[in-house]
Parts: C-alpha cells; sequence; structure tokens
C-alpha cells in the first residue's frame, strides 16, 4: 500500500472523533464496541454522528 503515516494518522483521528476507535496512546488506536458492532453490520451508520473533518490534527 502507498499510504503516508500521515494519512493513516488522519483516519484514525476520523475513526476515534465517530467512536469507532479509541486512542490508546500516541499514535497506538484500539477498536471500541461501538466498532466492532459497525464492523458486524449491526449498527446503522446512516443514523450515527459522522466524524468533523476539523477535529482532524
Amino acid at each position: 500500500m502507498n499510504i503516508s503515516r500521515g494519512q493513516i494518522r488522519a483516519r484514525c483521528q476520523m475513526l476515534a472523533d465517530a467512536g469507532l476507535v479509541d486512542r490508546q496512546h500516541e499514535d497506538i488506536y484500539e477498536i471500541t464496541t461501538w466498532g466492532r458492532l459497525y464492523l458486524r453490520g449491526e449498527v446503522d451508520a446512516q443514523n450515527q454522528p459522522r466524524p468533523r473533518p476539523s477535529r482532524v490534527k
């Protein structure tokens, strides 16, 4: 894959803002229960808050 660390960091920050992952330390993220449910298809993403790109640093 041709993707930079900065791009990965930005995506993880957006997922964290949406509650799908939780930042543990620096660049270490862990999937949340909410994130697991989303991946299983048990959460309707249309009815959930969207991540705010302005929150990405």
